[in-house]
């Protein structure tokens, strides 16, 4: 398997996490690692992406998403 979706699959898992810190971390380190190629993602990766921001935009604190939605203004 591919070593980023393996990475990706991983960050899944870490959505369960219960800790503020750990889920802030962990949204900041998709949104940044998704905005770096987006153009190369695969149809899987894309979905994983998803899967990750739906799971986590609702439970972060307004900083965090100030950090999603400048990294994304930046490529568009």
């Amino acid at each position: 398997m591919d070593e980023k979706l393996q990475h990706l699959e991983s960050l899944a898992r870490l959505t369960k996490e219960n800790s503020e810190d750990g889920r802030q971390k962990l949204l900041r380190e998709v949104t940044d690692m998704f905005m770096q190629a987006p153009d190369d993602l695969n149809e899987r990766e894309i979905a994983y992406f998803g899967e990750i921001m739906g799971g986590m935009v609702h439970k972060v604190e307004t900083m965090v998403r100030q950090h999603v939605s400048e990294t994304i203004s930046k490529h568009f």
